[in-house]
């Protein structure tokens, strides 16, 4: 049950005192003494405070007032509602008595008086969308769907829905559902079905399908597909199914490094120690085919052309370099336990050519091989929960250099709102190279924040920050290299115009601390911004 806001201390002290002249001496202390109890859980006490203050009409509405309190928290709603409609008669001016009031009547199960108190407490302005919530619930209880419905649908016209928005409109589906059950027509009942309660279940999932109103949506939607067939666009648990199977993302990005540093997929570090200039011409693009609803097969393409603006310095613009990834990924989304879950299996392929040899040429680099299993769940109100695991096979030109990796990881994405979440991943890898030279064992920690629309205040302005920390065990290295630690803080802000072109400017710092000053430990800073296209 939704309570009220506890008033603040002074204002029962100073209400006190305007009470009047005729009040008893006592009674501002013994108010005062009431409220203190009251604030530390003692409601017994408090009431036994209460019941010695004499006073003039304004007190004891006053203290009729915050005796019914008392005895809601008690859970004692009878005597609550006789105290609520006491101070009520004596003219209290408590904003909240009407809130209060009815959420006593509504535990009492007395519905109809209940609704005239929320009704009022509407009208007043207090908490006005979890009182036209409770005008609903009770309609709802009376068996009145047309009256329950209006009210629910009152709350979405309301600036501040006191967090009740997407409950009323779970509600406004659970009605129409209930409606449509009872056309006794098969095809008529399928198509009220497809187009007035599947969109309120929709509009229900997309206002949060990550809360607990949410997943009961989905649940709700699940069930109904027996009736509708296939055309709801969710997976089958309830998350979102692209409203196109395609997407593509050209970009041109643009740096200033001011320490140049190779950093080539599992290659050794090779460090410039000189600043430049760099551009970076990327296309991004993949394809979602998707099976029954559950099925997802998602093959992937990434390709980008680096090049560094100073040519003096072959250390630097022997980092010129074209990379492309491919993927193909599969996923199957499903609920476990009630649980919106997926379980997915990646194939991953990436291959560089670099100007290595510092000729103007770009010949054979590196490439990889990843395979990747995971487990996506909500397990918590919070969101996702992500355990995953891979296994990589590195080539080198430099054969020493091959490697598999093995790695895993554990994510989980805090969703503090529809917009503002908090990424935190945890993840190990071992890299057992062809040469023991090359060995490492890595834990890292990467933190990333994103406040999109930045935090309510520019809808088109996206903004994000991380910091990724990693503790390098370098292990047939580590007398020359000892323990490296890496930390790298970075902020991006991203301005949206439109749905489709973005531009955005970014600035990040590394530094990597190792025993070896002279070919392993560096710090950069590298500001730049970017542009692109979202087809």
């Amino acid at each position: 049950m939704m309570r009220a806001a506890n008033l603040k201390g002074p204002a029962i002290i100073i209400a006190a005192m305007i009470a009047g002249a005729n009040a008893h001496a006592g009674t501002t202390e013994d108010l005062s003494a009431a409220y203190t109890l009251y604030k530390k859980g003692a409601y017994t006490q408090a009431l036994t405070t209460l019941s010695k203050v004499q006073g003039d009409t304004d007190t004891n509405a006053m203290v009729a007032y915050w005796g019914g309190l008392c005895h809601a928290r008690l859970q004692s709603f009878d005597r609550a509602a006789e105290k609520f409609r006491t101070a009520d008669r004596l003219g209290s001016k408590a904003e909240d008595l009407d809130y209060e009031l009815g959420q006593a009547l509504y535990a009492i199960q007395d519905m109809r008086a209940a609704r005239e108190a929320f009704k009022r407490s509407a009208a007043k302005k207090y908490k006005p969308a979890a009182s036209q919530y409770y005008v609903g619930f009770t309609n709802s209880v009376l068996e009145e769907p047309d009256a329950a419905l209006a009210a629910y649908e009152l709350i979405q016209e309301l600036p501040d829905d006191d967090n009740v928005r997407q409950s009323a409109l779970y509600q406004i589906a659970e009605i129409k559902r209930s409606r449509a059950e009872r056309i006794s027509d098969a095809k008529e009942q399928k198509r009220v079905l497809r187009e007035f309660v599947v969109p309120a279940y929709n509009k229900t999932i997309d206002c949060d399908n990550e809360s607990d109103v949410g997943m009961q949506a989905a649940r709700r939607l699940a069930e109904l597909r027996p009736k509708v067939g296939s055309t709801i666009p969710r997976f089958i648990n309830g998350i979102s199914i692209p409203a196109r199977s395609w997407f593509v993302k050209p970009s041109q990005e643009m740096k200033y490094d001011t320490n140049v540093v190779t950093e080539a997929d599992e290659a050794v570090t090779t460090i410039s120690r000189k600043q430049s200039w760099i551009s970076k011409t990327a296309v991004f693009g993949k394809y979602e085919h998707i099976f029954d609803r559950t099925w997802v097969l998602s093959p992937e393409m990434d390709a980008s052309y680096t090049y560094h603006l100073n040519r003096d310095v072959a250390n630097v613009y022997q980092n010129d370099n074209v990379s492309l990834t491919g993927s193909l990924k599969n996923r199957a989304e499903y609920l476990l336990f009630a649980f919106q879950s997926a379980t997915m299996l990646d194939f991953d392929f990436n291959q560089i050519w670099q100007n290595w040899q510092q000729k103007g040429t770009l010949p054979y680099y590196s490439r990889y091989y990843n395979l990747t299993l995971s487990q996506r769940m909500r397990l918590f109100g919070t969101g996702n929960t992500t355990l995953a695991f891979n296994y990589k096979v590195y080539q080198h030109h430099d054969e020493t250099q091959h490697a598999i990796d093995p790695g895993a990881t554990l994510s989980h994405n805090f969703k503090f709102t529809r917009s503002i979440s908090l990424l935190q991943i945890l993840g190990f890898n071992y890299k057992d190279a062809k040469s023991n030279a090359y060995d490492e064992m890595a834990v890292k920690l990467t933190s990333s924040f994103n406040a999109l629309g930045f935090f309510g205040l520019v809808k088109s302005l996206d903004f994000s920050t991380s910091l990724d920390f990693k503790i390098i065990d370098t292990l047939e290295s580590k007398n020359t290299r000892g323990y490296e630690k890496f930390i790298a803080p970075s902020v991006q802000l991203t301005y949206n115009l439109g749905s489709h072109f973005y531009a955005s400017g970014s600035y990040a710092y590394t530094r990597n601390i190792s025993k070896d000053t002279q070919n392993y430990a560096y710090s950069k800073h590298v500001v730049g911004g970017a542009a692109g296209w979202r087809f």
